[in-house]
């Protein structure tokens, strides 16, 4: 919101002016950063969940409570796992 408010504002400055173009260099900079920080974030949460999901799955099937047969079948997430990639916030590795 505040970045396309920033960039508004630099659209109405004179055509010519190379204040203008430095300034929307460094927004699309920032813009870009942040996006990819965000992706850097996810990208570690995901892998932090997949390792905890394979440590839950070896736990189960060292208790003999989960087969190699039932992965797919058996829900071995943890609910907020689930939720998170129910609501689009993970990708699957």
């Amino acid at each position: 919101m505040l970045a396309s408010g920033i960039i508004l504002f630099l659209l109405n400055l004179p055509p010519a002016s190379l204040a203008k173009l430095s300034a929307l260099g460094l927004v699309a900079k920032l813009l870009l950063l942040s996006l990819l920080k965000l992706r850097l974030q996810m990208t570690t949460t995901t892998w932090i969940y997949s390792v905890m999901r394979q440590r839950r799955i070896r736990r189960l099937q060292r208790r003999g409570k989960l087969q190699r047969s039932q992965l797919r079948r058996k829900k071995v997430e943890s609910p907020l796992f689930s939720w998170m990639l129910n609501h689009g916030m993970m990708r699957l590795i």
